[in-house]
């Protein structure tokens, strides 16, 4: 049998797409939140499919991301085509932080950090990240400044705040809405 140059040429871009997945999960930090946050068993909640946002690093999941909600937590999860290095995630809502922002003069994001793998940002555009925290089963986000009140107001779009989410209305250790001055 002759392996011919296109066999092999076929062969090296298939190894080439397979390193390629692999490293990006490891350049955005998606195996480091899966060491922590991987899903074990099916997502049942509310998705959004076809989404974008970015990880560590500014890595880019550009329109091939489901983004889930359910009262328990968050879900990720990479389009099938791309999904190897890339398992599925769910993190519950105790280790999830939200902060808010601005890039440049048009550009406001919501990002969420983990708990387990602070260092490892997940961004999504405001739209997304207002639909992400409405879905969860309150609007409510702990924690946020005195005087911008303690509804889901993202009319403060830039001003950085960091604040913890609790869907149940309750902060992390159990008591009711007492704001939470943890830094970033």
């Amino acid at each position: 049998m002759h392996i011919g140059r296109l066999d092999i040429f076929f062969v090296a871009f298939i190894g080439l797409f397979i390193g390629l997945f692999i490293l990006i999960a490891r350049l955005s930090g998606w195996t480091t939140l899966a060491a922590f946050y991987r899903l074990s068993g099916s997502f049942n909640g509310e998705c959004w499919r076809f989404r974008s946002g970015e990880l560590r690093w500014k890595m880019g999941y550009n329109n091939c991301l489901t983004v889930g909600v359910n009262p328990a937590g968050l879900y990720l999860s990479v389009f099938f085509l791309f999904r190897l290095g890339h398992p599925d995630l769910f993190i519950p809502w105790a280790d999830v932080s939200v902060t808010t922002g601005k890039r440049g003069f048009l550009s406001a994001y919501t990002e969420f950090r983990f708990r387990q793998a602070l260092g490892i940002p997940f961004r999504v555009n405001e739209r997304l990240g207002r639909q992400i925290l409405e879905s969860a089963g309150s609007s409510r986000l702990i924690g946020s400044p005195p005087n911008k009140g303690r509804d889901a107001d993202y009319s403060g779009v830039g001003e950085k705040r960091w604040t913890e989410f609790e869907p149940s209305g309750r902060n992390s250790k159990g008591g009711k809405d007492e704001p939470n001055h943890a830094d970033p």
